[in-house]
C-alpha cells in the first residue's frame, strides 16, 4: 500500500521547490539543474529571497547566474543546461563576444573533452576487465575450499571483487564529457 500526501501549494515557486527537492534526492545535481530551476523560477516570478531559499545559494551565486543566463547563446545555454560543459566553461565563454569565435571554441572544447572521456572509459574498462577476472579466480576459490575458513576467505575476496566491477560499472554509466574552463581556455588559443 503506497500512501500519497496531498499538499496545497501555491504553483510558482512552491512546486519547483518540492521539484527541486524531490530530484535532489534522487541524483546529484548539476551546475545545468541549478540554473535550469532558476530559469524555471524566473518564469512563475519568483523573488530573488524565494530562488536563493529555495536553491541555497547567495546573492553573489545568483548574479552570477542570471549573468550567464543573459549573456550566453543559445547553444553555449544548452551545453551548460545538459552538462556538457560546466559553470567555469561557461563564465569563460561569456567573455567571447563574437558569437562565431565563441561557437568555435565551445566546439573544440566540446571535442577535447569527448576524447577525455573516452579515454577514461578505456581506463574504467581495463580495470573492469581486470576485476572480472579477480571475480573468476575467487569463484574458482570458492569451488575449491578445503576448509571453513578457507570458504569464508573465498567468499570475502568474491565479495570484493564484484563490489569493486559494480563500483567500475557504475562510474563508467556516470563517466560524460564535460568541458571545463581549462578546455575553453586552451580552445580559445
Amino acid at each position: 500500500k503506497t500512501a500519497y500526501e496531498i499538499k496545497e501549494c501555491d504553483w510558482s515557486s512552491d512546486v519547483c521547490s518540492s521539484d527541486l527537492a524531490e530530484n535532489k534526492t534522487r541524483i546529484n545535481l548539476t551546475d545545468g539543474h541549478e540554473i535550469a530551476e532558476v530559469i524555471k523560477l524566473r518564469e512563475v516570478n519568483a523573488t530573488d529571497g524565494q530562488i536563493l531559499e529555495i536553491l541555497q545559494q547567495d546573492q553573489k551565486w545568483l548574479a552570477e547566474t542570471e549573468r550567464l543566463i543573459d549573456g550566453l547563446d543559445s547553444n553555449s545555454l544548452a551545453d551548460l543546461l545538459e552538462g556538457r560543459i560546466d559553470r567555469g566553461s561557461a563564465q569563460e565563454l561569456i567573455k567571447i563576444e563574437d558569437i562565431e569565435v565563441r561557437e568555435q571554441v565551445r566546439t573544440m572544447a566540446n571535442e577535447a573533452a569527448s576524447e577525455t572521456c573516452e579515454r577514461k572509459i578505456d581506463r574504467i574498462k581495463r580495470k573492469m576487465d581486470k576485476s572480472m577476472d579477480d571475480v573468476e579466480l575467487a569463484e574458482g576459490e570458492v569451488t575449491f575450499a578445503s576448509s571453513q575458513e578457507d570458504l569464508d576467505d573465498a567468499n570475502n575476496n568474491l565479495s570484493r571483487a564484484k563490489a569493486t566491477v559494480r563500483n567500475l560499472a557504475k562510474t563508467a554509466e556516470e563517466t560524460r564529457p564535460v568541458a571545463k574552463a581549462k578546455d575553453i581556455k586552451k580552445a580559445a588559443r
